[in-house]
């Protein structure tokens, strides 16, 4: 999946869930809020069972949970339970127009947290956006402007929006797994547990015609959201997922007739301006790249290993056999991964924690059919969407050459090692003038080789120290340390 589908998945689940307010708002006549909150989660996870039973078939990618996801699991049912009620009872005792906007405060605490406690990347464009969504979530929080005094369910709303930014960062660290199974999951744990909640309340709760309509209401606008969103997040991070998924809400919806929660709206679409703005700019910047690309390899990469480029890759795939020194449980990135030879490689000798990243959908195909338990993603190597100083190691085969913004690389690189992390890098060993030579040829595009004098040179000045450099031939591994 390519970053543009993912932002449509986040916009979908935008289109999704914005028409759960309104209509909550009417159901929530005849329903408790805590019921409703239950009701919604239930509809998701009931929805998505009989979706999966008429796709039968059909094989969902992901990977299977971990005993390292328990803890996200856990996180994300608790945290789904108390934001729905926090946000019904909001809703309940509040206007929708409000309160649908403060929904919008979800993604400055999915921002932050996911800054904060997962260390994502935020741009300065993203910042201030989110600056001004913040502004106008504190205004409309107020019941008095003139005192200054705070509305409780607004203050209600914004809890829920903290609940769920929280809840989006555990949904994140669990985004390579079936979205099918996220949304059966945390459907009938928090919907139970919502339910759960209302009769310790004691609500009065009776059968009534409207209980099919808060469960259909849940599968379109919790279900196939959240599915959606779970997808966008898996490419783009819980932060960008956010920030589309705000933005789009906003153009949904009407201006409210109060002056000041009008004002409120333009200084929140301002914000969402902001985002739109820089997806142009991202847009862009991707389009170039994409004209750089290669598309060769990935038209091929079915019959790639037993072609020239994969049996020319051997010598440098037994360099880094040879001198990368790998333990059991090392967390191991291969950037430009292709069709997953070198993963796969060292998960036979070593139980490490594979993850591959490349640009090319054809060969992470592949890559996934050899690496059935690793993490393989497509994004690009210049912005992934891995926390600090997240890998041991860090490989790149024949890739290095090809990246577009190598000095972007460079620093990303830094970032997401260890320290004392070491990172690879297996490139062409050509001789000087002929070096020279290809590279004038190649100028105009993507493609650049360098000495490992020249590879020294770049990685130090980011900050890496120079180990040592391997050679064998037309290969050599230059070896560098964080």
């Amino acid at each position: 999946m390519t970053n543009r589908k993912a932002i449509r998945y986040a916009v979908y689940a935008a289109l999704l869930y914005a028409i759960s307010t309104p209509f909550s708002k009417i159901l929530l006549k005849e329903i408790p809020p805590v019921f409703m909150a239950g009701l919604l989660y239930l509809g998701a996870a009931i929805g998505m069972c009989l979706l999966k039973c008429f796709s039968k078939g059909k094989k969902e990618e992901g990977t299977p949970f971990t005993h390292k996801d328990y803890p996200y699991l856990i996180g994300m049912v608790v945290l789904d339970i108390l934001a729905p009620v926090f946000l019904m009872i909001a809703i309940s005792r509040s206007s929708a127009e409000s309160v649908s906007l403060l929904n919008n405060f979800e993604i400055v605490a999915t921002s932050l947290i996911a800054l904060l406690l997962f260390k994502e990347k935020i741009s300065p464009m993203l910042g201030f956006a989110i600056f001004l969504i913040t502004v106008a979530s504190l205004l409309l929080s107020l019941s008095d402007i003139s005192s200054l005094s705070f509305s409780t369910y607004s203050l209600l709303a914004i809890l829920a929006c903290c609940c769920w930014g929280l809840e989006n960062n555990c949904t994140r660290m669990l985004s390579q797994s079936a979205p099918s199974k996220i949304v059966i999951i945390k459907g009938f744990g928090s919907g139970t547990g919502s339910v759960i909640v209302s009769l310790i309340c004691k609500e009065h709760i009776s059968l009534s015609p409207f209980i099919p309509l808060a469960l259909l209401l849940g599968f379109i606008a919790y279900g196939l959201s959240v599915y959606t969103y779970v997808y966008a997040q898996r490419y783009i991070g819980a932060a960008r997922t956010s920030a589309f998924y705000a933005r789009c809400i906003s153009i949904l919806r009407d201006l409210p007739e109060d002056p000041f929660c009008t004002i409120c709206y333009f200084i929140h679409d301002h914000g969402g301006r902001c985002l739109s703005r820089r997806r142009e700019r991202e847009d862009i910047n991707m389009k170039k790249n994409t004209e750089k690309r290669d598309f060769k390899f990935d038209k091929r990469a079915d019959k790639y290993d037993d072609h020239f480029e994969g049996k020319l890759s051997k010598r440098f795939y037994a360099l880094l056999y040879r001198f990368t020194g790998l333990s059991d449980g090392d967390r191991v990135l291969d950037v430009g991964c292709g069709t997953g030879t070198i993963l796969k490689a060292f998960r036979d000798f070593q139980n490490i924690d594979g993850h591959g990243i490349d640009v090319e959908p054809n060969m992470l195909e592949v890559a996934r059919r050899k690496c059935p338990d690793m993490d393989i993603r497509e994004c690009s190597c210049e912005n992934t969407p891995y926390e600090d100083a997240y890998f041991d190691t860090l490989t790149a085969c024949m890739a290095y050459h090809h990246f577009p913004d190598k000095e972007a690389f460079e620093k990303e690189a830094l970032r997401i090692l260890k320290p004392g992390g070491r990172l690879y890098i297996a490139d062409p060993n050509l001789p000087h003038p002929v070096r020279k030579l290809v590279n004038f040829l190649c100028r105009n595009i993507n493609g650049e080789f360098f000495s490992d004098k020249e590879f020294r040179e770049r990685f130090e000045k980011q900050g890496f120290t120079y180990i040592g450099t391997q050679k064998d031939k037309y290969a050599q591994l230059v070896i560098f340390q964080k």
